[in-house]
This record gives C-alpha cells, sequence and structure tokens, in this order.
C-alpha cells in the first residue's frame, strides 16, 4: 500500500485576515531564502547585517508589533486561527499537519509561516528542525527520497515533487534532477563564472524520513542522509572546493590537487584531495565522528588548534566540549550501513539505535527503562517499523509500544 501523499504548504501562505507586515525593501522569496539559512546556522555576515535590518525594520519586539500580536487574540489565538485557514485550504480532514515544535514554541513557527518575525526572534533561544510545514506519511513508514533545495535566489524547490530534466539554471550551471532521488549540477559547456561574479549558494535539506544523492559541479557524489543539510556554491572558483555540513553524509571526492575539497562541521574542517570518506556531524549528538574509506584526509578543529591525518579504516571523533581529536579503528560497514539501505548495530544501547530509527521513521521516542540494555544485528532500512520494533523485541527482550508518532521503550 503506497504511503498518502504529502502535501507541502510554503512560506508564501498570508493569513487573510491582514496582510503579512513586511518591509517593502524585503521580498518574500529573499526573507524565506535569510530565514532559511539563519535556521541552518549558515548566514554569511551580510545575509545576517540584511537580516537584522529586517529584524529592526519590523520593529521587532517593540510594543506596536507586539500589540499588533495581542490584537489577534495573542500568539496562541493567532496559530489557531492560521492553523484553520491551512486546513481550509489544503481541504485534508483526515490528516493535520505536524510542526516541529508543541505549545508556545509551535505557535512561533506558525507566525514565522507569515513573516519571518517569531522565526528570527525564538531562532536565537529554540533549535530550529524545518522551515518547511508539512503533511506527514502514515506513522510506520520507511523513509524515503526526498529533500528541499533552495536556489541561491531564494526558491525554494520540493524535490519530491519535481519530474526527471531541467530545474534551474545559475552561473552557467544547468540543475537536473534524475528519477532516482538525485540532482546533478553541471556545467553548461564551458562556461564559469567570471572571477569578479558573487559565488552563489545553495543548500540542500533532508527532513527526517528522507534521503538524497547529490552529484556537484566538480564530479563530487555526496549522499546525504536523515535530517541533514548541505550548503554548497554552484559552482567551485579560487584555491579551494568548501561546503558546509550538518547531519550525516558520505563523500565520494573528485581528485583535484590544484583545489583542495573542504567540509566544515561546525568548529572541524577536514580536507582532502579525492577520496571517500563519512562525516556523521549532527547538532543532537555529543561528537563529530569522520570515517575514512579510501585515500587521506586531514582533521583539524578550531576550538583546539589540533589537526590529525586520517588514513583508511579509521575515524576521528571530536567531543564537544573539549575540542580533543581521537582517532579509533572504524567499523566501516556499521558506518556506511545507511548509504547501503540497511541499520547495523554491534551491541550498540537502545538509545543510540533508536536515535537512528527516530530520524528515519519520523518518530519520537520516550523510554521507560530502569536498566542499560544493548544489542546488535542487521536490518533493512525498508522495513515497517511494526516489522522492525517486533525484531527488536525478540533479541532485547523490551517492550516498543507504538502510539501514532511516538514509540514507548520499556522492560
Amino acid at each position: 500500500m503506497l504511503p498518502e501523499p504529502r502535501l507541502t504548504i510554503k512560506y508564501r501562505y498570508k493569513p487573510v485576515f491582514r496582510d503579512p507586515i513586511l518591509p517593502p525593501a524585503m521580498n518574500q522569496d529573499r526573507l524565506d531564502y535569510l530565514l532559511d539559512q539563519y535556521h541552518n546556522g549558515i548566514c554569511s555576515p551580510d545575509e545576517q547585517a540584511e537580516l537584522d535590518n529586517w529584524y529592526h525594520n519590523l520593529k521587532g519586539g517593540k510594543p506596536d508589533f507586539e500589540a499588533w500580536v495581542n490584537e489577534q487574540g495573542g500568539e496562541e489565538q493567532l496559530t489557531d486561527t492560521l492553523y484553520q485557514n491551512f486546513q481550509q485550504k489544503l481541504q485534508q480532514n483526515k490528516k493535520r499537519s505536524r510542526f516541529a515544535y508543541s505549545g508556545w514554541v509551535a505557535a512561533s513557527v506558525v507566525i514565522a509561516l507569515i513573516s519571518g518575525y517569531f522565526l528570527f526572534k525564538t531562532n536565537k533561544q529554540i533549535p530550529q528542525t524545518n522551515t518547511v510545514a508539512q503533511v506527514k506519511a502514515p506513522a510506520g513508514q520507511p523513509g524515503k527520497n526526498k529533500a528541499f533545495l533552495t536556489l541561491a535566489d531564494g526558491r525554494k524547490i520540493d524535490l519530491d515533487d519535481t519530474r526527471p530534466g531541467q530545474l534551474a539554471q545559475q552561473q552557467g550551471v544547468v540543475i537536473h534532477s534524475t528519477s532516482g532521488g538525485k540532482i546533478i549540477y553541471q556545467m553548461a559547456g564551458n562556461q564559469k563564472a567570471a572571477a569578479k561574479d558573487t559565488l552563489a549558494w545553495n543548500n540542500i535539506t533532508i527532513p527526517r524520513a528522507g534521503q538524497y544523492e547529490l552529484e556537484l559541479p566538480d564530479g563530487t557524489k555526496v549522499w546525504l542522509n536523515a535530517e541533514t543539510s548541505l550548503r554548497f556554491p554552484v559552482q567551485f572558483q579560487g584555491k579551494e572546493r568548501r561546503v558546509m555540513l550538518t547531519g550525516e553524509a558520505y563523500f565520494e571526492v573528485a581528485h583535484n590537487a590544484s583545489m583542495p575539497f573542504k567540509v566544515s562541521t561546525g568548529s572541524q574542517t577536514v580536507t582532502v584531495l579525492g577520496t571517500h570518506f563519512n562525516i556523521k556531524a549532527y547538532a543532537d549528538e555529543e561528537k563529530m565522528s569522520t570515517t575514512l574509506l579510501q585515500g587521506s584526509v586531514s582533521i583539524a578543529n578550531s576550538v583546539s588548534g589540533q589537526s590529525k591525518l586520517l588514513v583508511p579504516g579509521k575515524q576521528a571523533d571530536i567531543y564537544k566540549g573539549n575540542g580533543a581529536i581521537a582517532i579509533s579503528n572504524a567499523k566501516v560497514d556499521e558506518v556506511i550501513a545507511w548509504k547501503n539501505g540497511y541499520f547495523i548495530f554491534d551491541n550498540q544501547d537502545i538509545r543510540s539505535i533508536m536515535k537512528l530509527v527516530s530520524r528515519w521513521y519520523d518518530v519520537d521516542v520516550n523510554y521507560q527503562i530502569n536498566k542499560p540494555v544493548r544489542f546488535g544485528g542487521t536490518f533493512s532500512r525498508s522495513s515497517n517499523l511494526n516489522e522492525l520494533l517486533k525484531n527488536f523485541a525478540l533479541i532485547s527482550n523490551l517492550h516498543f509500544d507504538v502510539k501514532e508518532r511516538r514509540i514507548i521503550v520499556s522492560n
């Protein structure tokens, strides 16, 4: 049985009772782009300044703007009104769109869909997840190929809804979509951006229960796991090829001795010439891990000032806080199992196992256990959630109770 089709609500939705307050100098597409950059923590200094200027022009935090919110009954009432409008627009009476927050945080996110104000305001205090609200697939379905692409001009493309063919063209580079969950950046003939051109950056975001493949204009191939974001230039210029990653990705880097390939993940920078490696750098995990399969890479940490060379079969871990780089033997098959369509666990604790399950099946997990539990095994990522949890229960003696999108794990 195929999952129900997913419908996406873009930022451009406007409430019927009042036009959104946007300064004339900021159009909606540009605002969407800047908020996406801010949410992913990859704003350039100029973009940050532009967003700050928008925020102050909006009179954010001042009494007159807050009074407007209060006129609508406060953030919660405003949220309820907007949600009702969403429901009428979508004519979806069977399913409710779920957002990344609950309670008053949910109110902030919905209001952000109108003007971005509360997104910018609350982002300074609370980590954000997706900036696009979506009607999700039924609980229990495994993840699939899905992603959102943000172009340099602020346009957003839902890659779920695209057909094979050309998506866009930027700075002499043509972006193609294929039928197998992949987009390809290709130079249009021999065109190259002039050195004086401002580098155009794109951002691809993979939601929970998603994965996608990307081929950069230099021929480098990137596989992106769930809850991952990659920021990259439309084409590489200068002395290096630099991209910025949050989440997990597997890279097969095209060799170019004169232009090293660099991956930035917060305080970590991985430098390569041409090689195969996996990086796992989720914001909610205690360490960043780089696993090398082929070639060699240099790992540097800006916090500790430490750098080390990694050879095939080794893994470098940087624990958040101390910045030290620890080198160990890698469990390569386990590390890249996600890319090959599997979960492989080798005597792992239940919490780390369920964190992977949570991302791939887009569910939350609660624990009611009174002792540590560890187990291992190989499982298909294409399995239905209930089937997977039955297998877990057999080998772990744990109970898994599924209630909508929440799993309760108990002894």
